[in-house]
């Protein structure tokens, strides 16, 4: 029996970013691929940003490998993140995260798991949405 509680050891940080475009129309497509991972990956930052001219609706999904789980959806107002105070840039985690133990709002991504995004209506042409953030990998 251990005499002292033994913790996962965190490395990192992995970068996560993706680009939406027109082209992706409203098809589901990988934000975070940990699907051939052997640890989890706590993602602690995950913003939008976006030029589009016309709000939107953005679902994220934890991915198993068979089932798409909906963790849910976040507003997407018109040039978030691109027009100053007016639309500041989403913070995913306010609405999708947990608060961890260290009190953090996080999202956590297993090993063989993806984090997956939707659109309820493609982008307006020439436009983009970029989502960016940060996770640990814990092992």
């Amino acid at each position: 029996m251990a005499t002292s509680p033994t913790y996962p050891t965190a490395t990192g940080p992995v970068l996560i970013a993706k680009r939406l475009l027109p082209a992706d129309g409203t098809n589901t497509v990988d934000v975070y691929d940990n699907s051939a991972g052997s640890s989890g990956v706590k993602i602690e930052a995950l913003t939008i940003v976006t030029n589009n001219t016309a709000d939107r609706i953005a679902t994220f999904y934890l991915y198993s490998g068979t089932t798409a789980f909906n963790l849910g959806s976040i507003d997407i107002p018109d040039l978030s993140g691109t027009n100053g105070a007016i639309d500041p840039k989403i913070n995913i985690l306010t609405t999708l995260g947990v608060e961890g133990a260290d009190g953090v709002s996080c999202l956590w991504i297993p090993a063989g798991k993806k984090l997956q995004v939707s659109l309820d209506t493609a982008l307006a042409a020439n436009k983009i949405l970029d989502i960016v953030g940060r996770g640990i990998v814990y092992s």
